[in-house]
């Protein structure tokens, strides 16, 4: 992902990102509410330190 094209994104965007992220909605619904591609969604997650992939989600739950 082209790290300009993240940082052109305004900090109120991505921080509607981040509080829908965490309140448990998925990516795909994020990019739809605040007209991103998912892609960007997940790139400003992970630049947030927050993104969890489905694998690391399914690692975690079975080390329970």
């Amino acid at each position: 992902m082209d790290n300009n094209l993240i940082k052109m994104i305004s900090e109120q965007k991505k921080d509607a990102v981040r509080n829908l992220y965490l309140s448990g909605i998925g990516e795909e619904f994020i990019a739809m509410q605040v007209d991103l591609e998912i892609p960007i969604v997940i790139s400003i997650l992970k630049e947030l330190g927050i993104y969890r992939s489905v694998k690391e989600e399914e690692v975690g739950s079975n080390q329970n």
